[in-house]
């Protein structure tokens, strides 16, 4: 049985968004329960709202480093992501009729003479 079907019960994502999120949250809610009594084991870090090196330092009890809390995924990043990717995929459709626009060209002339 492939992973997915065994911790979602069903394939792939697409079309189960629901089940996905349901079980998600169900896992967020386990973790926090098993962790209740014991709030000095678990540190959940909240990203969106600006935790970072402070929370995750003073958790671990090791001293602040000097530099940015890396962060991938940010929506701004994902954002400039899809604008790049649409802008490649528009320049490749141009050279597409560009060069078809070229060829229709040199058989006209090929044509006419």
């Amino acid at each position: 049985m492939p992973i997915r079907e065994w911790i979602y019960g069903v394939g792939f994502p697409k079309g189960n968004e629901d089940i996905y999120k349901a079980r998600y949250e169900r896992h967020n809610k386990e973790v926090l329960e098993y962790f209740k009594d014991r709030s000095d084991d678990l540190l959940v870090l909240r990203l969106a709202e600006g935790d970072g090196w402070k929370q995750l330092c003073q958790f671990l009890q090791k001293d602040v480093p000097n530099s940015d809390f890396p962060h991938e995924n940010k929506a701004a990043d994902r954002k400039r992501k899809r604008k790049i990717k649409t802008i490649r995929r528009v320049i490749k459709r141009s050279f597409v009729v560009l060069a078809g626009l070229l060829l229709l060209g040199v058989l006209l002339y090929w044509l006419q003479s």
